[in-house]
């Protein structure tokens, strides 16, 4: 198992989004490509061989991330269109066939910006570089992948960021279980128990202060 033991996630504190993405920008600092993997892994809740290659399976990693503005997706309560990032050729023991998964992001978001913004720039960059538009984004495997995450945190490992995700969607968003089946592409809405944590404290801030 790459990374060693590992610490259940439930013991392992749950940073905010400001808190995850000063954490990209100063323990990765100066390599684009790391940011980019860690915050790819944030805004799309996938699990860590949805993005990385995966030789054992035959799956080379995420080629293809779209951001485009819907003019269909319109907040009705304020008017704002939302952001869709897609995520091309998505591999999942589940359907064991590449796929499109969508993720409905606030084109404003003060949260998913920063992060947003970080993958817009590797794309611009490594669309330069290679020249091949079926180059893998992030061209390494699980073990390389757990190192990046390690240097955030040496308790954290990537399946952490996918579980806080999604209880960020849930707890702090909004988001039903059936939303978050949508966006992960899960038969039912099960996983969702596994995946989403949080305590009264967060019931508290979305329905009494709306925080």
């Amino acid at each position: 198992m790459p990374g060693g033991k590992r610490r259940p996630i439930d013991s392992i504190p749950r940073p905010s989004p400001q808190e995850l993405y000063q954490r990209i920008k100063t323990k990765l600092a100066g390599d684009i490509t790391k940011q980019a993997f860690a915050s790819t892994l944030w805004i799309s809740a996938a699990g860590v061989s949805e993005i990385c290659q995966n030789k054992e399976k035959n799956w080379e990693g995420l080629k293809t991330i779209n951001f485009r503005e819907e003019p269909t997706v319109i907040d009705t309560r304020t008017g704002e269109k939302a952001m869709v990032s897609c995520l091309d050729r998505v591999y999942t023991e589940k359907y064991r066939k590449p796929h499109w998964r969508t993720i409905p992001t606030q084109e404003e978001d003060a949260d998913d910006k920063p992060f947003i913004e970080i993958i817009q720039e590797y794309l611009k960059q490594a669309k330069e570089v290679n020249g091949n538009p079926n180059a893998p984004l992030f061209p390494f495997r699980r073990n390389h992948a757990f190192r990046i995450i390690k240097k955030l945190d040496p308790t954290w490992y990537p399946h952490c960021i996918r579980h806080w995700r999604l209880t960020y969607l849930s707890a702090d968003k909004g988001y039903t279980d059936h939303d978050l089946r949508t966006i992960c592409a899960w038969h039912d809405t099960r996983p969702a128990s596994v995946y989403v944590k949080y305590d009264w404290r967060n019931i508290v801030r979305r329905h009494y202060y709306n925080k």
